[in-house]
């Protein structure tokens, strides 16, 4: 039996031949043939090429072991076999006809794409056959002739790019987990590099395999599929008369369930370029008690506007069921999006996000600065968002504005006071924010952390469906992963938890509850009374944690931390919700009110009703159209695009304004569905001019003005202060120049204010001093010692004025705690400036414009050490703070205190013996002689002579 035949009169032995496995039979055929020696030479020649190719069994068991072994031998040489066609006998196939991959015509009927072929009509074929007793195949006939050069590289042909049984199945368990082709293309290339495969390849197959897992479906008809299939909560709003989707909310039922039970903290973004309608992609992310962000729900909205998030976040709250609302709310500074927040969750605390704050403020002012210069701009800043206080808030604004100031940086100042700190203040600095529970959220780093790790599972522009799939299985693993952290918290015990003060709440407070805890003891003891700083509290408002101060008097105490001293968000380490009311529903009853319902309308009416109400329990037969590719997208458009668009928008609208519909001085409004509309993006913070009306034919422009209108520098009347040059000090005398006497203005050199924390007067001391003003603590510790040494002295003058005044007074110095300082612990005068003149030898002014007169206090036991002794001069200002005024130069001194005229030792006159002149002269300024009548001494004068 011959397998192969060769029609010529000799064989080629340069052409590849194929010979079926009963090659012996055939060589017998051909033996029989031979006539002279040029065929012996030809048979020894066909005996080694057979040798070759063929293996050692003969016969193939089977039509796809003959494929692959034919396949194998033909790739081997340079080109492809494909099956032509098939032919069934007694009901099962019993010929093959095989044929190289370039045979046949191309026949093509593509109008709108190019086209092309690598077919050429390449005659080779071979004819397997079914051997029907034995089950077994074989070749039968066939021709080895090819009209095209055999390849090198087969990596062009599709047919050896085919992947097999196995790797189609790989390929689909990789889809299934939302895999990138890409990713699944270099998981296949690792398992055999010696494929031909194409990452082309991948896309088409996972193209395929999502085409039928969407069974022929609509956009929106397998978007509710899936949403139905995967226990989805959503809806969807259309846009009335047309059917086009215009937003769809859905929650996972996992995060129905996280929502329900931890609603005390809500965040809020959008990002984009996720979905392929170009629509901005809504996340909303709350927060366990463990520090783990699960999501709480998803919306697509078609634009960011207060109706639309409006509806976002009655859904959002609908799922709550009368469950306790959001303490919290954190968002960027979207205008839109605030108010609807506002609208639905009044009740709620609204924060700015710091880090979008932190992001424009470098995109607006970093180039005003070099790197050096930078980096010192930003401790200010930052140490002006972490004032734990409003007293030292407007500190630190001070100081800052002074800074900018000084190195013609006003313009700085004003970007950041104008648009952040003036009317934001209260949504993103800590002395507001951290009186109100925010459980350590600041910023809305946990929304941007699920934007990134949905990206990761999502291509760019994806589908809605698979969108959804991928938002399963990220709520799927955070519920997995939440539910570890409640066990671990429960039945897990730290290491550094072991502390006696936390036995009480061990398996009953999460670990992250435990950890702040345990810092904050460690900032009591390693921080705060290192440098004499105060506690502020900030833990206890902003976390419901007892803070460093409290966790002082439980140490003090020796009593360990109650549990109910902690906030109930860190107790709740399980998923019930906290519904305040029973949310069971029974279907039947309602179904009977829907059936009335629909009874009560027309039957055509009805008819359409009952079409609605099945297509949302049949989301496959769905007539909803998909939403409408949006064109121009949010983002965070560049500096040019935004003027571009501000230019655009201001053309149309001259246009309209000027339009033949009335005449020149006729002024139309704009219109509202402008195709060019003003960008309005979390990032963009719109200057004055920016937001006047385009329809003036004005230029606003999305930067600073750098127009020297604004650079008109302050200026201030110098001859108030002489001694105090630059326009650096404009603010501080501004502040605290009705304050000071005007006796004293010209003879100021410099103001110094302080830390407003209950401590300023002995700050105001340390400065005068020549130290550091946080060495307060020292200086209340110099007094008491002072009192201590002296207590013979000091008793009888304390007692005089007060019964148990003398403790009362050493009690107020006494300061150790890190607790915030009380009234009763203030600088309390005369009597503290008795102490600090004794205490330094030094002479103490003590102005006021509130407080009495101004008074000055010398050492009431020593004269002066020198003839030119340390003055320091302190000023009550606000009628609660004090600072420090620097006086130079022979100004005139208020007079000595009553007390110090009291108590005085006798040799101690000396202090008011050297100063006489100038005590003198403040008492003439200050009460000066009446006016002489000149008539009178006229007539004076007169009678004497």
């Amino acid at each position: 039996m011959v397998d192969t035949v060769d029609t010529g009169d000799t064989v080629d032995t340069e052409e590849t031949v194929i010979i079926s496995n009963s090659f012996p039979r055939a060589l017998l055929m051909f033996i029989k043939t031979i006539r002279t020696l040029e065929d012996m030479v030809v048979m020894v020649d066909m005996v080694d090429m057979v040798v070759k190719h063929l293996p050692f069994w003969t016969v193939f068991n089977s039509l796809d072991e003959l494929k692959k072994r034919i396949q194998e031998i033909a790739n081997a040489d340079g080109f492809v076999i494909v099956t032509r066609r098939s032919k069934k006998i007694g009901g099962r196939t019993g010929r093959v006809w095989l044929e190289c991959d370039r045979g046949g015509e191309h026949q093509s009927t593509a109008t709108l794409r190019k086209a092309g072929s690598k077919k050429t009509g390449c005659p080779f074929y071979l004819l397997a056959v079914r051997n029907h007793p034995y089950e077994t195949w074989e070749i039968k006939d066939g021709t080895i002739e090819h009209n095209h050069e055999l390849c090198e590289d087969l990596s062009a042909h599709a047919f050896v790019r085919r992947f097999t049984p196995s790797e189609m199945k790989l390929i689909e368990q990789l889809t299934a987990q939302n895999m990138e082709p890409r990713k699944i293309f270099q998981t296949i290339r690792k398992q055999d590099p010696d494929r031909f495969h194409v990452q082309k390849d991948v896309q088409n197959v996972v193209a395929k395999i999502r085409a039928e897992q969407r069974q022929g479906l609509t956009p929106m008809q397998s978007l509710e599929n899936v949403l139905m299939k995967n226990d989805f909560i959503y809806e969807i709003r259309e846009e009335p008369g047309t059917e086009i989707v215009t937003e769809i909310f859905f929650l996972h039922r996992d995060s129905r369930v996280l929502w329900r039970a931890f609603p005390h903290v809500m965040m809020i973004d959008a990002t984009y370029k996720t979905n392929i309608y170009n629509m901005p992609f809504i996340q909303i992310v709350g927060m366990t008690p463990t520090n783990k962000s699960f999501i709480i729900a998803h919306a697509v909205v078609s634009k960011e506007r207060g109706d639309n998030f409006v509806w976002v976040l009655e859904r959002v709250k609908a799922m709550l069921d009368e469950c306790m609302e959001p303490r919290v709310i954190l968002t960027d500074r979207d205008l839109a999006l605030m108010g609807a927040c506002a609208k639905v969750f009044p009740d709620a605390s609204r924060l700015l996000c710091r880090w979008h704050i932190q992001q424009n403020v470098m995109k607006h002012c970093k180039g005003a600065f070099t790197d050096d210069d930078w980096k010192t701009f930003l401790s200010f800043w930052g140490s002006l968002i972490e004032s734990p206080s409003i007293p030292i808030y407007d500190y630190h604004l001070r100081n800052m504005r002074k800074r900018l100031v000084e190195c013609k940086r006003s313009r700085v100042f004003k970007y950041v006071y104008d648009n952040w700190l003036k009317d934001y203040k209260e949504m993103f600095v800590f002395a507001w924010t951290d009186k109100r529970r925010n459980f350590g959220n600041r910023t809305t780093n946990r929304v941007e952390s699920q934007h990134a790790n949905l990206k990761r599972y999502v291509e760019d522009r994806s589908s809605l469906d698979r969108i959804v799939g991928c938002v399963r299985d990220i709520v799927e693993t955070q519920f997995g992963e939440i539910r570890k952290t409640f066990r671990e918290s429960i039945e897990k015990t730290m290491k550094h938890h072991k502390h006696p003060m936390f036995q009480h709440l061990l398996g009953k407070v999460s670990h992250k509850a435990l950890d702040l805890l345990h810092g904050e003891a460690i900032r009591r003891l390693d921080v705060l009374e290192r440098f004499n700083s105060s506690c502020g509290c900030q833990m206890w408002h902003s976390c419901g944690l007892p803070c460093a101060c409290r966790i002082e008097k439980y140490m003090r105490e020796e009593h360990p931390i109650q549990l109910e001293d902690i906030d109930v968000f860190w107790r709740k380490l399980n998923f019930q919700s906290c519904k305040l009311i029973d949310d069971s529903l029974d279907v039947v009853e309602e179904l009977d009110v829907v059936r009335q319902q629909l009874q009560s309308h027309p039957p055509a009416q009805q008819k359409s009703l009952l079409s609605k109400i099945k297509a949302v329990l049949t989301p496959t037969k769905s007539t909803k159209k998909p939403p409408v590719v949006q064109q121009n997208t949010r983002g965070r458009p560049t500096t040019k695009q935004v003027q571009e668009r501000l230019d655009e928008a201001s053309r149309i609208d001259e246009e309209l304004r000027r339009s033949s519909f009335g005449d020149a001085n006729t002024c139309f409004e704009g219109s509202r569905q402008s195709k060019y509309d003003k960008p309005r993006h979390s990032s963009y913070v719109p200057s004055q001019a920016s937001q006047q009306s385009v329809i003036r034919s004005q230029k606003p422009k999305a930067t600073l003005s750098r127009s020297k209108s604004s650079k008109k520098k302050e200026t201030r009347d110098d001859h108030g202060f002489p001694l105090i040059i630059g326009d650096e000090y404009v603010g501080i005398i501004e502040r605290f120049k009705s304050d000071i006497p005007p006796v004293f203005h010209p003879y100021v050199s410099c103001i110094r204010d302080v830390m407003p924390d209950g401590h300023c007067g002995f700050r105001s001391v340390a400065v005068g001093l020549g130290m550091d003003q946080s060495s307060w603590g020292r200086i209340r510790r110099d007094l008491v010692q002072e009192m201590d040494q002296n207590e013979s002295i000091w008793f009888p003058i304390f007692e005089a004025w007060a019964a148990g005044y003398f403790y009362t007074h050493r009690q107020g110095l006494i300061w150790d705690s890190v607790a915030g300082c009380g009234e009763n612990h203030w600088m309390d005068f005369p009597f503290a400036g008795l102490l600090i003149a004794q205490t330094y030898g030094i002479g103490v002014h003590l102005l006021t414009t509130t407080m009495g007169a101004s008074s000055t206090y010398f050492p009431i036991l020593s004269p002066p050490a020198n003839q030119q002794p340390l003055f320091i001069t302190l000023t009550h200002v606000n009628e609660n703070h004090f600072i420090h005024v620097k006086l130079e130069g022979d100004y005139p001194m208020p007079p000595a205190h009553g007390l110090w005229l009291t108590h005085r030792r006798p040799h101690t006159e000396q202090w008011e013996d050297m100063y006489l002149p100038r005590l003198e002269w403040y008492t003439s300024i200050m009460n000066p002689r009446p006016r002489s009548n000149p008539s009178l001494n006229y007539i004076d004068s007169y009678t004497e002579e």
